[in-house]
């Protein structure tokens, strides 16, 4: 099913607001709006310039060098207002010594108290607006063992695996979307395997569904807003993730979620932080294709309402 703004239900709306009522300090903590006089550093690809942003400027991690710059499109927005930021690998483009190809801008850093922290729980929001250009090719990846797609949104708990991914799946000729859930029993590409890889008997996938729970599909060329909630609880049942597309509820999963900090256990991974980054970008294995993703108008905050594009 194709999914655009006019499929909005306001049942699911009415819920939401419920559920995730604005607290009186409900913050919003990052917003990145580029407007005509945002500028990308050709050195360090620093995005200056941002509307209402703190701090100031953000750097995006990239794979390697040879990478294409991302660049602020001239035409390309998701409000009438503003400019959206491009980031690009194609065919050339060369990957890491992972085999990893990544540019993706990070919204807060997992050492900061406000990002979203595994061991106290908290419940943080990410909105942002996307757009796959229309000339997106299709490619899942080329390793049987890691998930397939491309990550655009990834919370980090240090190294090694993401803690929760948001990923396309592009089989069957359409672009889809899934949520990956990262936790002790499932961390690298060995945890994936063994919890029922790429399917449905996997319990750490969940894709972005439709009212009836049929995934939805994402045209190419089109803009789409998403939110994602996440609650962190490696131990227990408690963690939460959901997410919201064009403002309909996509996806309300529960059970174990993040991992075991390194600062709670000598067990754990060494380290494994407390705290998790919040990034949004393009993050895959080597696919030789070419992807551009434009990104606009993101948001790092307290509740749902505070997290819109």
């Amino acid at each position: 099913m194709n999914w655009s703004a006019k499929h909005l239900c306001p049942a699911v709306l009415a819920s939401a607001s419920l559920l995730l009522a604005a607290a009186a300090d409900a913050r919003v903590i990052r917003r990145y709006s580029w407007q005509s006089g945002t500028a990308i550093d050709p050195t360090t690809w620093a995005l200056n310039n941002i509307v209402n942003t703190l701090p100031a400027n953000t750097k995006p991690t990239k794979s390697t060098a040879g990478m294409i710059t991302p660049w602020i499109s001239g035409k390309e927005r998701y409000r009438s207002t503003g400019k959206a930021v491009a980031v690009s690998i194609n065919t050339g483009s060369p990957a890491d010594g992972a085999g990893l190809q990544k540019i993706f801008y990070q919204l807060i850093g997992g050492t900061n108290g406000d990002s979203p922290q595994v061991l106290a729980g908290t419940t943080k929001f990410t909105g942002f607006a996307v757009k796959f250009d229309t000339g997106w090719q299709l490619a899942n990846g080329s390793n049987p063992n890691d998930p397939p797609g491309t990550g655009i949104y990834q919370n980090w708990q240090g190294s090694g695996w993401p803690a929760l991914q948001l990923r396309t799946d592009e089989s069957n000729g359409v672009i889809r979307m899934y949520l990956l859930m990262g936790n002790d029993q499932m961390r690298g590409s060995g945890g994936f395997t063994n919890k029922g890889g790429f399917s449905t008997s996997n319990p750490q996938l969940a894709y972005l569904t439709d009212a009836s729970g049929a995934p939805l599909t994402f045209t190419r060329g089109e803009w789409y807003k998403i939110v994602v909630s996440v609650k962190f609880d490696p131990f227990g049942n408690t963690g939460r993730v959901q997410a919201w597309v064009n403002d309909a509820q996509a996806a309300n999963w529960t059970g174990k979620v993040g991992y075991t900090p390194s600062s709670y256990s000598s067990t754990a991974v060494p380290g494994t932080t407390d705290g998790t980054s919040v990034e949004v970008g393009i993050y895959q294995t080597d696919t030789d294709t070419n992807h551009k993703l434009f990104i606009d108008e993101l948001r790092y905050a307290d509740t749902f309402a505070e997290a819109q594009p």
